[in-house]
């Protein structure tokens, strides 16, 4: 039976960039489309996630919750929303630490769900692969960082 995703749709992700289509097939072997209705909660603030999610439709939103683990908040703080073909989760793959936010759908969302475990251990025993998604990561972290570090600059005063 084929799988439900494409390989455009992977492509289609600033993660999987630049990957051979063989490559992309040992990527979609590991992980399984799941459904999510609006407003599921898809990883809570404090928790560890053990999986990468790639977005194939829908939106999410990425948020500190007014009851958060560290201290309580007043409200919810917003952050960000991600898209078709972003990814989120990536951080615990990288540090194994656990949620620094919650992410909850928008609206009915198709994600791409590939485990922590068989997706480093992939990342490991396939250079290549390993080589071209880290530099992927890296390139959509330090994108999100200078958007955020602009966005910090409006906040300040003068």
């Amino acid at each position: 039976m084929p799988h439900p995703l494409s390989l455009e749709q992977l492509f289609d992700s600033p993660l999987f960039q630049t990957l051979t289509v063989p490559s992309l097939e040992k990527i979609r072997a590991l992980g399984v489309i799941k459904h999510y209705a609006k407003d599921s909660l898809i990883i809570e603030e404090g928790s560890c996630p053990e999986s990468v999610y790639i977005v194939i439709s829908g939106k999410v939103k990425v948020y500190l919750p007014d009851h958060s683990v560290h201290k309580e908040r007043f409200s919810d703080v917003f952050l960000t929303i991600f898209e078709a073909g972003d990814c989120f989760g990536e951080y615990a793959l990288i540090d194994g630490h656990p949620a620094s936010a919650s992410v909850m759908t928008m609206e009915a969302c198709e994600l791409f769900v590939v485990p922590d475990a068989a997706f480093s251990e992939l990342l490991e025993k396939e250079g290549e692969i390993g080589r071209t998604v880290y530099k992927n990561l890296l390139r959509i972290l330090t994108q999100r960082l200078r958007k955020s570090n602009l966005e910090m600059d409006f906040l300040l005063p003068g």
